[in-house]
């Protein structure tokens, strides 16, 4: 049979070759670049994969065209020019091909056990930390590295790095920041310092300035944030800003790091937390040119991963929120009419109307996509919009906020039309099927008023003056930090969630 095979070969070969040429990628959509996102899988719910014993060839998948079942077909190619090429040289013998266990959920639950451990005691000791706080500032600098790198404005983070900065590249710049997930992945404390070692799986545009070569990168980094052990974090003051450590002033530092409005310096000793390292583990060329490529749904079909204390959990949720009666209504009220008001407002092109319902972070990823898709005169239509199922798979509680993650599955027609209303790629007959998971967070003093998503949650009024600042005009109040109702927080594509 293998002699059969390698004799054609060559013929396979330039079939593979011919229908890389004649293949062609399809244009992202979903808000924020969903379609766009590339990852790989964190976690496979007990199955098992093949590796082989004496070529290290097993557990390789190569994508080169984004298209699945042409990327399954080169890489089948590849794995028989290794097993020709092992037989030929070795003489050949597949007997000592094993089965290797990937994570499984008990695995994956003691993880999640000890984890939470070490976070319940950084609680413990500084009461004023709160993940989704943590979270949303390590993100913040994540993206505005990446995005001031090689410009001006990157002397605004650089006071955020203890005396490393990562090296980029001279002529690269970056875009088009899709965060598949982030997440604190380890805490290590010792009596000197705190350090928090926090995973990003993303995918940016990098374009080089002198060749002016763009391509797309999926990469899995640990940034290590940093502070002197025993700091206490200052009061939370909301999301989305970046704030001097000394005074609370919003981000405003000259070349040489010194607040404009303090006069202090970021230094190591600051309560502040800062990048001590940058580790760049895994990072592959995906078939993305540009923000309008979007890749093939990888992890629909992936089980759900669940909090190892779900139960007691949703225990907790229904005594603190009695008026929800549990997790039903919170589906009811919450998390189905914020799906499907955001889904409306982006296929709409009425996205404005959308922005008291999220956070400053999530607000801005998905801003900048729609700009651009406004720029290149393009809309991104998600009609026929369906909610099969939403499961609750986590609650965690701090002394400031409470985080609630629901899995979403979906489907809809989605499609990009340019200015005159014509298609010009996806699919508007056949329903798209994904599934993402939705954080929602709030301030825990806060007190629900209004369930209308067409009002201010503060005081009521229509929602036509609320700027992208998250600031009600009516109220003066700011909407978007959770203090008046749930905000949507942050999205985790699924192939990259890991709880």
């Amino acid at each position: 049979m293998k002699k059969r095979i390698f004799k054609y070969l060559p013929f396979l070969l330039l079939i593979v070759i011919g229908l890389l040429i004649l293949s062609a990628t399809d244009v992202f959509g979903r808000p924020g670049g969903g379609h766009g996102f590339h990852g790989s899988h964190r976690y496979s719910g007990g199955s098992h994969h093949y590796s082989g014993g004496g070529s290290g060839s097993g557990g390789l998948f190569i994508s080169f065209t984004g298209n699945f079942a042409l990327d399954l077909l080169f890489n089948i190619l590849i794995w028989l020019v290794i097993l020709y090429i092992k037989n030929k040289i070795f003489g050949g013998n597949d007997d000592d091909e094993k089965v290797v266990s990937t994570a499984t959920a008990d695995n994956l639950y003691k993880e999640q056990r000890v984890l939470s451990g070490k976070i319940q005691k950084l609680v413990n000791a500084d009461n004023n930390f709160s993940v989704p706080v943590f979270l949303d500032y390590a993100t913040m600098i994540f993206n505005r590295f990446y995005l001031s790198y090689n410009k001006p404005e990157f002397s605004q983070v650089k006071p955020f790095f203890i005396n490393y900065v990562p090296d980029l590249g001279a002529t690269n710049e970056f875009s088009e920041i899709v965060v598949g997930t982030v997440t604190i992945s380890d805490i290590e404390i010792d009596q000197h310092t705190d350090k928090i070692i926090v995973y990003f799986n993303s995918n940016y545009t990098i374009k080089n300035t002198q060749t002016n070569a763009v391509y797309r990168l999926q990469t899995e980094e640990d940034w290590a944030f940093v502070r002197k052990h025993g700091s206490q974090s200052p009061q939370p003051k909301g999301f989305g800003v970046l704030r001097c450590p000394h005074c609370g002033s919003v981000l405003d530092f000259t070349d040489s790091g010194v607040c404009k409005n303090c006069g202090s310096s970021i230094s190591a000793d600051s309560s502040q937390w800062l990048v001590g390292r940058v580790n760049r583990k895994n990072m592959q060329r995906t078939s993305a040119q540009d923000m309008l490529t979007y890749q093939r749904e990888e992890g629909t079909s992936l089980p759900t991963i669940y909090s190892s204390t779900i139960k007691e959990d949703t225990q907790t949720f229904k005594e603190n929120h009695p008026d929800y009666g549990g997790f039903v209504q919170f589906k009811n009220l919450i998390v189905k009419p914020y799906f499907t008001e955001i889904y409306k407002h982006w296929s709409e092109n009425t996205w404005t109307k959308a922005r008291h319902l999220l956070s400053e972070r999530q607000w801005n990823n998905f801003n900048e996509y729609h700009k651009q898709l406004e720029n290149l005169g393009y809309s991104n239509r998600l009609d026929n919009l369906v909610v099969k199922d939403i499961e609750v798979v986590k609650y965690d509680v701090d002394y400031n906020y409470e985080m609630v993650t629901m899995r979403i599955f979906a489907a809809c027609l989605d499609y990009i039309v340019d200015s005159n209303g014509n298609k010009i790629a996806g699919d508007d007959r056949k329903l798209r099927d994904f599934s993402e998971y939705w954080t929602f967070v709030a301030n825990r003093k806060a007190v629900f008023k209004i369930n209308d998503l067409s009002k201010c949650p503060s005081c009521g009024a229509p929602i036509d003056k609320i700027g992208e600042s998250g600031v009600c005009e009516y109220c003066n109040s700011k909407i978007t930090d959770g203090n008046f109702s749930w905000i949507l927080f942050s999205i985790t594509q699924d192939e990259v969630y890991v709880g």
